[in-house]
C-alpha cells in the first residue's frame, strides 16, 4: 500500500469507532486496487502520409547528434501549468471593475455539461490547489519535488490580495503535517495560507469546494485531474461526453501538481 492510501485511511480513523477502525486494513488493498484502476489515458494516433507516387522510400539521416535529447520531465510540463495557471489569476485580478462581478472557476451545474461559472458578488478572489495526486491523498512526509515555478508565482498572488487555498482529502487533524509540507517546500513558508481539509469521513471534496466558494471567489484551480475542478468527473461513463467542458481549460482550469510525487526523496521513503 502507498503512504498516501495509509494517509487517507488514517485520516479517517478519529471519526470511526473501534471496530469500524480495525477493519480499515483489511479493505485498503481493494481501496488501491480501485484506484490504480480509475486512471485512462487519452491520446491520438497520426497516420502516416503516403510518399508521392505509392513507392515507399527509405534512408539514412546523418545529423550531428550524439545522444537523443531528454524527453520532457514530467516537472517540466508542470511547471509550464502552474505558470500559465499564476499568470492568469493575475490577470483576472487586475482588470479593472471586475471586483463586483468577478466569475468563479467552479461551474453553477456540471452536470448539464455547459461550462457556466458561478457569479461570485463582491467576494475577495482566490486561488484553488489540490494537493492529492490523483484518487489518491497526499503525503505530507514524502511529498516529493515541490514546483519551483508555483513557489516563485505565489508571493506575487499573495501581494495582490488573492487568497492561497490548498486543498486535500486528507483529514483535519493534519493540517500541521501539511503545512510543514508546504513551508518545507517554500510553497508557503510564512503558514498563513489556508487550508481546506476533510472534517468528517461523510465529507466530499466537493462540499468543501462549494463551502469554500460561499466566502472566497476561487477564480483559477491547478489540479492534477479533471476530477479536481468538479466531482462530475468521478461518475462519467464517458468522458467525451463533458467536451464542452474544457473550455474552462486554460481559462480557470489548469493541470498540472504543486509536487512532483515521482521525486520523492530516498531517504523519505518508507
Amino acid at each position: 500500500m502507498t503512504r498516501g492510501a495509509l494517509l487517507a485511511l488514517a485520516s479517517l480513523v478519529p471519526f470511526l469507532s473501534g471496530c469500524i477502525a480495525a477493519a480499515i486494513p483489511l479493505a485498503a488493498g481493494a481501496t488501491v486496487l480501485r484506484t490504480r484502476a480509475a486512471h485512462t489515458g487519452e491520446g491520438r494516433v497520426a497516420a502516416l502520409a503516403p510518399v508521392p507516387g505509392g513507392e515507399a522510400k527509405t534512408g539514412i539521416v546523418v545529423t550531428d547528434l550524439t545522444a537523443l535529447p531528454p524527453p520532457d520531465s514530467a516537472q517540466t510540463i508542470s511547471s509550464e501549468g502552474t505558470t500559465a495557471f499564476a499568470a492568469y489569476a493575475l490577470e483576472r485580478a487586475g482588470i479593472p471593475g471586475t471586483a463586483a462581478k468577478q466569475q468563479s472557476a467552479l461551474l453553477t451545474s456540471a452536470s448539464e455539461l455547459r461550462a457556466t461559472r458561478m457569479e461570485c458578488g463582491a467576494r475577495p478572489p482566490a486561488v484553488l490547489i489540490d494537493l492529492d495526486p490523483g484518487r489518491g491523498a497526499f503525503d505530507p512526509l514524502a511529498p516529493g519535488a515541490p514546483d519551483a515555478a508555483l513557489a516563485a508565482a505565489l508571493p506575487s498572488l499573495r501581494e495582490r490580495g488573492i487568497a492561497v487555498i490548498w486543498s486535500s482529502r486528507l483529514g483535519e487533524n493534519f493540517a500541521g503535517a501539511v503545512r510543514a509540507a508546504l513551508a518545507g517546500g517554500g510553497l508557503d513558508p510564512a503558514g498563513t495560507d489556508t487550508l481546506v481539509l476533510m472534517r468528517d469521513i461523510g465529507e466530499r471534496k466537493q462540499s468543501r469546494r462549494d463551502d469554500m466558494a460561499k466566502r472566497w471567489c476561487p477564480i483559477a484551480i491547478l489540479g492534477d485531474e479533471r476530477a479536481d475542478f468538479d466531482e462530475l468527473y468521478l461518475y462519467l461513463r464517458d468522458q467525451q461526453s463533458a467536451v464542452a467542458l474544457d473550455a474552462m481549460l486554460g481559462r480557470g482550469w489548469f493541470i498540472a501538481s504543486p509536487f512532483d510525487a515521482s521525486m520523492v526523496a530516498k531517504d523519505g521513503a518508507r
